[in-house]
């Protein structure tokens, strides 16, 4: 199972990334680090700067949930 995520430009589609769901397949570790390459690629950050921004979403979405 996959999701395919889009991010819409200005002049166009910037990115597109395939996020693996299913983390039972054999393959999913590698698909899953692609998929972060690929976001850090799109938005032009380090591995740090992915990894604080996936930090703050996932909390803020936290937040909403309470």
């Amino acid at each position: 199972m996959k999701e395919i995520w889009r991010l819409p430009g200005k002049d166009g589609l910037l990115g597109r990334v395939m996020l693996p769901l299913a983390t039972d397949y054999v393959d999913f570790p590698g698909r899953f680090r692609d998929t972060l390459q690929a976001l850090a690629t799109i938005y032009d950050w380090d591995a740090a700067q992915l990894a604080d921004r996936i930090v703050a979403i996932s909390s803020s979405c936290d937040s909403t949930k309470r």
